[in-house]
C-alpha cells in the first residue's frame, strides 16, 4: 500500500497512523470521539482523503486542516492522560 498516491510518505499518512492509534487505545472510533472531541474523526477522515487520488462521485470531505485538527486531538489525548493519572493518585 502506498502511503500518498506518489508513493512518498507525506504528514497526511503520519496524521491518519497517529489517529489510527488513538481509536486503538480506545478501542473504536466512537470511544475515542466521546473521550477526545471530534478532531480525531476529523483529522483521520480529512488526512484521508489528502492521500488519495480524487474521484469524480466521491464527496469531497469537509475543509480544514488535518494537521491543526490532530495537534487538537493529540491535546485533548494528553489532558486525558493527566486526569486519568489525577484518579489514580487520589
Amino acid at each position: 500500500m502506498n502511503p500518498s498516491p506518489s508513493g512518498e510518505r507525506t504528514a497526511y499518512h503520519d496524521v491518519y497512523m497517529a489517529m489510527e492509534v488513538l481509536i486503538e487505545r480506545f478501542g473504536s472510533q466512537k470511544e475515542a470521539v466521546a473521550a477526545l472531541g471530534k478532531s480525531v474523526e476529523g483529522a483521520k477522515r480529512l488526512a484521508d482523503s489528502k492521500r488519495h487520488i480524487e474521484r469524480k462521485g466521491r464527496t469531497p470531505p469537509p475543509p480544514g486542516d488535518p494537521i491543526a485538527l490532530a495537534t487538537q486531538a493529540i491535546r485533548a489525548y494528553e489532558r486525558h492522560l493527566i486526569i486519568e493519572r489525577g484518579r489514580r493518585d487520589e
